[in-house]
């Protein structure tokens, strides 16, 4: 599976929010589709079967890093 890299060049903020969300992520393919009549949306894709959550598909960009920083384990409390 290929994800595009971005595409949406009017939008240098988003551009720039998708490199550290594929840093910060790991796990995680991240990237834009583009859906006719629908714009852009933003697409986070497991890498394995480990990773939570498996498929993001949102248009907001702030959507996306809550639903991939809910899916992190949680360390330990003592």
């Amino acid at each position: 599976m290929t994800i595009p890299a971005p595409t949406d060049s009017t939008r240098p903020e988003a551009v720039a929010e998708l490199a550290r969300l594929r840093a910060e992520f790991p796990t995680h393919l991240i990237g834009t589709e583009t859906i006719p009549g629908r714009g852009v949306r933003y697409l986070a894709r497991a890498r394995g079967h480990e990773a939570n959550p498996h498929t993001v598909l949102t248009p907001d960009l702030h959507e996306l890093r809550e639903a991939l920083e809910a899916g992190q384990p949680h360390p330990a409390q003592p």
